[in-house]
């Protein structure tokens, strides 16, 4: 599983879905510590949109997992990092993923790369 993926999101998109849903969006999706991340900031959205495409770049490299089983988490140093559970983690054995998230102009991305280790 070495290689990358890019996964753009549409910030309004993601906005939309928070709108319509409410809470039952970030709580399908994304885990407590995520949503305690995302909540209190003024522009929750892009935050909720930059951590779902890390999802979905990170599952396209592990294959068919929850995307509850991925994590964004930041590190000591505040950079993000991905902590992986259940199928997940099993998917991941051997191998190591970084992540790189941004946005601007209403898009959020995010790359996963992956490497043996």
């Amino acid at each position: 599983m070495t290689g990358l993926a890019l996964i753009s999101v549409s910030i309004e998109r993601i906005e939309a879905l928070r709108r319509r849903f409410g809470g039952r969006f970030a709580e399908r999706w994304f885990t407590a510590p995520e949503r305690a991340y995302c909540e209190p900031r003024r522009q929750a959205g892009q935050h909720y949109a930059a951590r779902l495409a890390a999802k979905l770049a990170a599952r396209r490299l592990l294959g068919p997992v929850r995307l509850g089983d991925i994590e964004v988490v930041r590190d000591d140093a505040g950079a993000p990092a991905l902590r992986l559970h259940g199928g997940a983690a099993v998917s991941a054995q051997g191998k190591r993923l970084h992540v790189s998230l941004s946005h601007d102009g209403g898009v959020a991305v995010a790359l996963v790369v992956g490497e043996a280790e």
